[in-house]
């Protein structure tokens, strides 16, 4: 485990921290926040759970109420699906990270990354379907049965893909351009997706998915699914999909070159006999690109909202006289006179560019609707992201259409969060994105302009005097409320989805506190997470650190070492300011070939492990200036096994340790440059798939490991030969449930060991940890369970426990809810449940 070195005693859900003196430490005190439960009187004399200012999530690219409107459910970009329940307050009031299994792996390369939820479309009010992936190469359609809690992947047809291959990938995949590519049909019986080639039909009473429509064939070869809708049922079911035809050659999503952005419409039971259609007005724009749709029912008669681009807002039914057809709605950037009149949003004389995020619901009267659009406007050279406005288009049955912006300046966002609590956003330091610029979390404020608004879920049960919307967007979600004058307010309300999923943390002092991102970024927090939110050095050079990273240490000068999924390492010597000066990250190049699976920073030297090869070690770094970095192999005898058996380190005072499953321990006593091999485990000890943690203390010279059979205690660590080993029991018995593995170890300042563990069926994918164990003191020989009842909440990272040295705290990194403290580290007896 990175830990910093510890010494004797002597930093989408976020909470306010305040300081408190004592015994010359500063301490960390949660302030009540009513979005985490309050512990049970089980939990009070326990271990309890409290959020910090680093939560999980990512962005958030798409929301959609369940049709019941018992909830909501988020679609994140690097941490899975997010519940929000309207079972305590108003949904969106609280959020909990779900889909642990959507989510990237916690250890970087090792694991699939399933990353990216595009597209969320309920069948019941239990089950619910998305498709996820960063493109061709890992997208997926998946389905829950219980609201987004867990996942599997359905099968599809491999179109392109390699023979046998089962699943979505090659061509047959999504675009992942809107939160509409899945549209189940109304009487549920079938669930449609748009792939890049073509249309899937997934009958779930049937357990079957086919191809029912492929674009090539039907004159769109070249263009790629961007929205859906199926409308009517039996013989008169119609399915709609929006293509688009990126650049021609339906590979890129940004540009527009080609022509064939339609909208097609097939009935399920013919599928080849396709029409394709497109506003008569658009007929000499064919490249002109569609960006969404909606259906609705008027008097009993679907109608079909497409947002077409640049070119406006459109509408394909029938009118008062029963003619199907064509009509513009609204005026957008480059709408053709051919078109019509209509009414045009203009906010601060801007020009409406595009409509990319639509909702719709019947509104009063003879055949009027309500849309609600969510709109890109040109304003001049934004740096970050173009300006953004949300409008009413209110459209009666005749005449011209009413449009009513609801949100059109940031200054109408509100900055506080529905506890009374602040916003925190990622903001930059540099308006030129190519720099080396530091990223850091701030409180939000007027002005502040990357909310986007990327999808709109209108609440059920609205009504147009009273409407309820929920806007994700890439900064998190807002919930807008209209009272009857039409005014409407937002509020944001994904406290816990906006920031980070971080995967690894280590702690230099109770100030000091770093962590590693998923996204590639390394949050640093010079005062304990406190009123400062945390910054973000991130190495000038990124090509090469596609896969994240994976590994962190802090040596006792300061200095921050980061190991990437790559293989490359990183440094830092002076992370801890925000000023430009202090971001000087240098490369140390790469170790070896293979995943760092873990690194050590002393004094003098970096050790690095790399799975497959061994300890590697670098006289460490000085300064800025980038130099050569000349790695020698100290320990090949400690291996590990890439993909299953990492090797773990830990660094104390004088002594350095390095524990791998089936290899047993291993200590240094001079810097790094020679290994020796202490403890082995007992012959025939199981190896699990991606565990295996040392934790030190330091205080009683002991040092703890943990794998799949339980923790181990070893005495005079730092100077035994032939070291014994005293098995801890868990709860009474000798060891973890064969249903658990621990891949999360810690003692804190007490000399008590905290142990996290996680269900053991289910290892390729971060998952809910299943229990937490405490012994009451130094000497306890026995892991109690103290697991509070939030715990359930919290999704598992490898790594997990951090102590913060003279709090009493640990630092919980617990994927998707971010990096969370445990506190309340009293003596407490043995409990179950």
């Amino acid at each position: 485990m990175s830990h910093a070195p510890l010494s004797p005693p002597a930093r989408g859900v976020r909470a306010r921290w305040q300081r408190r003196a004592t015994v010359g430490v500063t301490a960390l005190t949660l302030a009540v926040c009513s979005s985490v439960g309050s512990p049970s009187s089980a939990d009070s004399a326990g271990l309890t759970i409290a959020p910090s200012a680093v939560v999980g999530g990512g962005f958030v690219n798409v929301v959609a109420y369940a049709p019941d409107g018992s909830g909501a459910l988020a679609g994140t970009d690097v941490a899975g699906t997010a519940w929000s329940s309207a079972g305590a307050g108003r949904v969106g009031d609280r959020w909990v990270m779900s889909g642990g299994d959507l989510a990237a792996g916690s250890r970087g390369a090792a694991l699939p990354r399933r990353l990216g939820v595009a597209a969320i479309a309920w069948r019941t009010p239990d089950q619910v379907y998305a498709v996820t992936g960063k493109g061709p190469a890992d997208a997926r359609l998946v389905v829950s049965d219980d609201r987004g809690g867990h996942w599997h992947t359905v099968p599809t047809p491999a179109f392109g893909a390699s023979a046998g291959d089962q699943v979505a990938t090659g061509a047959n995949t999504h675009p992942r351009t809107t939160g509409r590519l899945v549209a189940v049909s109304p009487d549920s019986t079938s669930v449609y997706v748009g792939t890049y080639t073509g249309i899937l039909r997934h009958r779930p009473d049937h357990a079957t998915t086919t191809q029912v429509l492929r674009f090539a064939s039907v004159g769109a070869g070249n263009g790629q699914a961007t929205s859906m809708a199926s409308v009517g049922t039996g013989l008169a079911e119609r399915v709609y999909a929006l293509v688009r035809d990126p650049d021609g050659s339906g590979t890129d999503t940004t540009t527009s070159t080609g022509t064939d952005n339609w909208l097609l419409e097939f009935a399920p039971a013919t599928p080849n006999r396709v029409t394709r259609l497109r506003p008569g007005c658009l007929s000499g724009q064919a490249t002109a690109r569609p960006d969404e749709l909606v259906a609705v029912s008027e008097r009993g008669l679907p109608a079909l909202y497409v947002s077409w681009g640049s070119r406006g807002l459109f509408r394909y039914g029938r009118d008062s006289r029963n003619q199907l057809g064509w009509k513009l709605i609204a005026k957008a950037a480059r709408t053709p006179s051919t078109c019509g009149s209509a009414p045009a949003l203009s906010v601060s004389g801007a020009k409406i560019t595009a409509w990319p995020a639509l909702d719709a619901i019947p509104g009063p009267g003879d055949g009027t609707t309500i849309v609600i659009a969510g709109i890109s406007k040109g304003c001049g050279t934004a740096a970050i992201a173009p300006c953004q406005a949300i409008a009413r288009v209110t459209v009666p049955r005749t005449g011209a259409a009413l449009v009513t912006p609801l949100l059109t300046s940031d200054a109408q966002l509100s900055t506080v969060l529905p506890d009374g609590r602040p916003w925190w956003v990622v903001a930059r330091s540099d308006a030129d994105p190519s720099a080396p610029a530091w990223v850091k979390l701030r409180a939000a404020e007027p002005g502040y302009s990357e909310w986007v608004p990327g999808s709109l879920a209108i609440a059920p049960g609205s009504t147009p005097d009273a409407l309820t919307m929920l806007m994700a967007g890439r900064a998190g979600v807002w919930r807008g409320s209209t009272d009857p004058g039409g005014t409407a307010t937002w509020q944001p309300v994904s406290a816990g989805l906006t920031s980070t999923f971080p995967v690894a943390a280590a702690v230099r002092d109770a100030e000091r506190i770093v962590a590693l991102d998923l996204d590639r970024q390394v949050l640093v927090s010079s005062d304990g997470l406190a009123e400062q939110a945390p910054h973000n050095h991130r190495p000038a050079t990124f090509s090469g650190q596609a896969q994240g990273p994976t590994a962190v240490a802090v040596a006792p000068d300061g200095r921050i070492v980061v190991g990437y999924g790559t293989g490359e390492v990183w440094t830092n010597p002076d992370a801890w300011s925000e000023s430009a000066s202090a971001n000087c990250w240098r490369s140390l190049g790469r170790p070896a070939a293979g995943v760092i699976s873990d690194l050590a920073a002393t004094d003098d030297a970096v050790v690095a492990a790399v799975p497959g090869v061994g300890l590697l070690r670098l006289d460490a770094p000085v300064g800025c200036e980038a130099d050569t970095a000349t790695w020698s192999l100290v320990a090949s005898e400690v291996v590990g096994a890439p993909g299953t058996s990492p090797i773990d380190l830990s660094a104390g005072p004088g002594a350095l340790f390095a524990f791998t499953q089936g290899e047993g321990l291993h200590r240094s006593v001079d810097g790094g440059r020679t290994f020796s091999r202490v403890w082995a485990p007992p012959e025939g000890t199981p190896v699990a798939k991606f565990f295996g943690e040392v934790a030190l203390d330091p205080a009683r010279d002991r040092v703890y490991v943990a794998d799949a059979t339980g923790v181990t205690r070893i005495d005079q660590a730092s100077t035994c030969q032939t070291c014994l080993g005293i098995a801890l029991t868990v709860a009474g018995a000798p060891g973890f449930d064969p249903a658990q593995v621990a891949p999360a170890l810690a003692v804190d300042d007490a000399g008590r060991v905290v142990v996290a563990t996680v269900a053991a069926d289910a290892l390729d994918a971060p998952q809910s940890f299943v229990r937490l164990y405490r012994t009451n003191d130094s000497e306890a020989t026995d892991l109690a369970d103290v697991t509070p009842s939030a715990y359930a909440d919290y999704a598992a990272t490898t790594r997990g426990l951090v102590p913060i040295p003279g709090t009493g705290r640990m630092l919980l990194v617990s994927g998707g809810q971010g990096l969370s403290v445990l506190t309340d580290l009293g003596t407490v007896g043995t409990r179950s449940g």
